[in-house]
């Protein structure tokens, strides 16, 4: 590696080590079941929920619980399960459409890592529409 580049990198690591602490980070919130998601989707003022997962998990029915417990609370909410493995940029067009389609304000991503790198993708799309997801 050339040296300038390797003094370049290392202070680039040190500068952010050092900020590290003043930044602001949230520490994320671990719900220990889905019974709890709709207080917190109350909590946070969101009226539609969208949950993305797979036709895998939906046909299992595992997402059964979760949408008993959005109905109790009176909160409406939109399924997308067009989830594949790895993801592809036509699955999150499609659930961004759903989205929006359905007014909603709030993505739960429900499965495996495939289903939750579109939600992240959606998400990420909802707030910056003009950002490509890749570069």
């Amino acid at each position: 590696m050339n040296r300038l580049r390797k003094i370049y990198c290392r202070t680039y690591q040190t500068v952010f080590r050092l900020a590290l602490p003043f930044l602001p980070y949230r520490t994320p919130e671990v719900v220990g079941s889905v019974k709890k998601l709709p207080e917190i989707i109350l909590r946070e003022k969101c009226g539609n929920v969208l949950i993305i997962t797979d036709g895998q998990i939906m046909k299992l029915g595992l997402t059964r619980r979760l949408e008993k417990s959005l109905t109790d609370s009176g909160i409406p909410y939109t399924i997308y399960d067009g989830t594949v493995a790895n993801p592809t940029t036509e699955n999150v067009a499609d659930a961004l459409a759903l989205y929006q389609e359905n007014g909603c304000d709030a993505i739960i991503g429900f499965g495996g890592g495939s289903s939750m790198d579109c939600a992240k993708a959606v998400g990420a799309r909802a707030v910056k529409p003009k950002q490509l997801l890749h570069r």
